[in-house]
């Protein structure tokens, strides 16, 4: 028997011939028609599939062994049979056939994974969710009281906290049934001149903090904004730019937004009013600067209560857009979720924050409206009562604004 190698084929086969079979170059040559050479091959290939002495062999030595296919045998049960290969039934071939996986499921090892689960925020590998990031509390009001807004804002807390405990304890030593129990009035009554010293200097050092705050709404009037000079088109061609010449300053005051128009006066005249306190200026001016301030303060509540009412009617009706989308198409059918739908449960989660935060900021506008009413308007009626309940709620609200905004710029640090 003779062994030959196939130029070209993978190194596990080779090609092992009969000596009667074309074993010479004579017989292949002297073979007119070529019908004898070519039932030579074929009965060696067909005798080396079915693991006949002859034809092709596996390599041993081979890195892999070749991917015979048992279902593609062109053979005749016939020839099989006398080969010694018995056909397999339709049962046995059933059970080999492999089990196909549903469309939108892949295999991996003994865990199912789903399409729709690839996105989601659980490890396909493993099955465990992988724990977010946490952010401390110290870490937080670690940022908070870096700036200036942050130190007015816990400042602010604790000076109507003990403002309502002085009023709490106003009301208490006011009482009939309790006037006649206590004991050691004089205590009392230095421990209040206490707490409203304190109370006070925290607003004297509140007022101090926010100085020149009036700076940030000056550089929005003055700075010029950015003006597209060429589009797209423009651009394309190679036109030049054509720059506009830059408006007075008077120009710009004019055509600057009323919030921060008012934002810029009132920061001034608190400036004023809180010079006045620490002895710089005139107590006379010092007095109409508060006026001012309280006047300025007023109307900027009132206009941010109309923006914040217009912008949660957009993103309202932005939402019941949204939401009929996602109805219509969950009475489509039961199926997969399309690529459509998963944006906008996104953008409606989105939108859904976004108007929590604008009715948060709407009700400490509303507390803010309330303090600065009886301010402007010199209300007696409960005064103390209210302006130390709605001072401390809206400092609350603000406070809760700013540890949110922090606590998410530390999650994306």
């Amino acid at each position: 028997m003779a062994s030959a190698t196939f130029p070209g084929a993978p190194e596990y086969y080779s090609f092992d011939r009969p000596h009667g079979v074309g074993s010479s170059a004579d017989s292949i040559a002297t073979d007119d028609d070529g019908f004898e050479l070519a039932e030579d091959i074929h009965s060696s290939l067909t005798a080396s599939h079915f693991g006949a002495p002859g034809g092709f062999a596996i390599n041993p030595l081979s890195v892999r062994t070749p991917r015979v296919s048992i279902f593609g045998s062109s053979v005749s049960p016939t020839a099989a049979s006398s080969s010694g290969f018995a056909p397999m039934s339709a049962a046995s071939i059933a059970s080999l056939t492999p089990r196909p996986l549903p469309v939108d499921a892949q295999s991996q090892g003994d865990l199912m994974i789903l399409e729709e689960d690839l996105d989601s925020e659980v490890d396909i590998r493993t099955g465990i969710v992988p724990q977010k990031p946490v952010v401390r509390t110290e870490d937080v009001w670690r940022e908070i009281v870096k700036s200036s807004t942050g130190r007015d804002k816990a400042l602010k807390l604790i000076q109507y906290s003990l403002k309502l405990c002085a009023l709490f304890h106003s009301s208490v030593a006011v009482s009939t049934v309790l006037r006649r129990q206590r004991r050691g009035p004089r205590l009392g009554a230095e421990l209040m001149v206490g707490v409203n010293s304190t109370v006070s200097g925290l607003s004297l050092a509140r007022k101090c903090l926010i100085l020149f705050n009036w700076l940030a709404p000056l550089s929005q009037i003055t700075q010029p904004q950015p003006v597209d000079t060429f589009t797209e088109m423009q651009n394309k061609f190679g036109k030049q730019a054509v720059l506009k010449p830059q408006q007075p300053l008077l120009h710009k005051f004019l055509h600057a937004p009323p919030p921060v128009l008012l934002d810029l006066l009132n920061g001034v005249a608190d400036d004023v009013s809180t010079f006045s306190k620490l002895g710089i200026v005139n107590k006379n001016l010092g007095g109409r600067a508060g006026k001012l301030a309280d006047w300025c303060w007023f109307a900027a509540t009132i206009v941010n209560l109309v923006e914040l009412q217009v912008e949660r009617g957009i993103l309202t009706g932005m939402m019941q857009e949204m939401q009929s989308r996602l109805y219509n198409e969950s009475m489509a059918g039961p199926g997969k979720k399309s690529e459509g739908t998963k944006v906008d449960e996104t953008e409606l989660e989105k939108l859904r924050k976004q108007d929590y935060w604008i009715q948060i900021s709407r009700t400490k506008l509303l507390f803010d409206l309330i303090f600065v009413s009886y301010e402007v308007f010199e209300l007696k009626r409960a005064a103390n009562s209210v302006k130390t309940v709605t001072g401390l709620l809206s400092g609350v609200l603000s406070t809760y604004k700013l540890y949110d905004t922090h606590t998410r710029a530390l999650l994306k640090a």
